[in-house]
């Protein structure tokens, strides 16, 4: 007879290689971006992660179609360690386990210092002191001449750790009001209650004598004049 009508069909594929995960990136305190390679031969991927290293209590967390190889994990919380494994899978089956990629996610901004001492030390300086608060990476000492965050200029920027500054920069026998903020990758405090203190006066200039009159045989009575800044 003559050849029957043609019918085809193909084979299955060998299961897909294990992509590779090429950046886990935070972009915040509860999200981290992770994008993989494209492999031969794949239908979907499955994106998985945990809080551990360990692939056993992994939860899979996003599936993506062959093409989309990247994904927004926005459920997360904050300032925490995550490991990410990504798999590839067709007909045939699934990959091997990417190798682990992980990042922590960034923490709360901090809170709120507390100023714990502004002493004036002279009569331009006065010498600060805050609390240390956790999650921090900088302080921003600010001041002003008025009870004013608004218009307060920032005199010093510290290190976490460092929790203290000397103000020389000031006017004698002066108001000043001190703020302190602290900053991290998420961003930074509100003020801390304001805290106030005065710069010494300069030295009185000396004094004029207007007079020494002798009254008797045993007394002479002397007046000065009055000088601005004594005690």
């Amino acid at each position: 007879s003559a050849y029957s009508a043609v019918v085809s069909n193909r084979t299955w594929p060998l299961a897909p290689v294990a992509p590779v995960i090429h950046s886990a990136v935070v972009m915040g305190t509860n999200r981290i971006d992770v994008e993989w390679s494209e492999v031969a031969n794949v239908t979907t991927y499955t994106l998985y992660n945990n809080t551990s290293n360990d692939t056993n209590t992994a939860t899979a967390v996003t599936w993506t179609v062959a093409g989309t190889t990247n994904y927004s994990d926005t459920s997360l919380s904050t300032n925490t360690l995550y490991f990410y494994w990504v798999k590839a899978y067709n007909v045939t089956g699934g990959s091997a386990y990417s190798a682990v990629v992980s990042n922590r996610t960034w923490p709360l901004a901090p809170v709120a210092p507390v100023i714990h001492s502004a002493i004036a030390m002279g009569t331009n300086r006065i010498d600060v002191e805050w609390s240390e608060v956790a999650n921090v990476t900088t302080y921003t000492l600010f001041n002003n001449t008025s009870n004013d965050t608004n218009t307060a200029t920032a005199v010093a920027w510290s290190l976490a750790g460092t929790t203290n500054y000397s103000d020389t920069s000031l006017i004698s026998n002066t108001l000043y009001f001190y703020w302190v903020k602290a900053y991290n990758v998420t961003g930074g405090s509100a003020y801390s209650a304001v805290v106030s203190n005065r710069t010494w006066p300069l030295a009185p200039v000396a004094p004029v004598i207007h007079s020494a009159i002798a009254m008797g045989t045993n007394r002479i009575d002397v007046e000065w004049s009055e000088v601005a800044n004594v005690t």
